[in-house]
């Protein structure tokens, strides 16, 4: 049986910063300012790099700049592991946010309860370097802060356990109000 041409083909490599200055005509120092700060560049270097970019499909290679820079370029997004309830729209906002400042948005699914979860988050948290989290699942006030400690952590909505809205919202008193209306 021989392989199918797509199966005979080695995967696609991802362009680099010195194919980018190549094509531009322009070092690859130029290409780096560019995308540091395009504004200290003539306007038509900046057009010559970003044609460059998009002809090659470029996108920064954020594990390089990790390193170059000790900074981290990944958001952690953590959703519910056991409930198919969380908002989805609020998700995609967050990667699409991310995506457009430069950094990769990571979602895990944080399951359990209490103390498996608190176990789990801070598992994660060592894992890896995170510039900020969002959490669509609770966090108890002493792991939030503990959290927050190494990194932003912002929790999107007040939910209990096992992943019921809690809060003013969630009360039911403004369905209360329009029903006695």
């Amino acid at each position: 049986m021989t392989p199918s041409p797509a199966a005979a083909r080695p995967p696609a490599r991802a362009a680099t910063i010195y194919e980018v200055a190549r094509l531009a005509g322009v070092s690859h120092q130029t290409v780096s300012r560019f995308m540091a700060d395009r504004s200290k560049l003539k306007a038509s270097t900046s057009e010559k790099v970003e044609r460059a970019m998009a002809e090659l499909n470029y996108s920064p290679n954020l594990t390089a700049r990790s390193l170059r820079t000790k900074a981290a370029y990944r958001v952690l997004a953590l959703v519910p592991g056991s409930s198919p309830y969380f908002p989805s729209r609020m998700l995609n906002g967050a990667a699409a946010a991310a995506r457009e400042a430069g950094y990769h948005l990571d979602v895990v699914a944080l399951e359990g309860a209490g103390p498996e979860r608190t176990e789990r988050l801070r598992g994660i948290l060592d894992g890896g370097p995170f510039a900020g989290a969002l959490s669509f699942v609770p966090i108890s006030g002493t792991d939030l802060l503990q959290a927050q400690e190494r990194i932003p952590v912002v929790v999107a909505g007040e939910y209990d356990d096992k992943m019921r809205g809690r809060g003013r919202i969630s009360d039911g008193s403004a369905a209360q109000a329009i029903v006695e209306h």
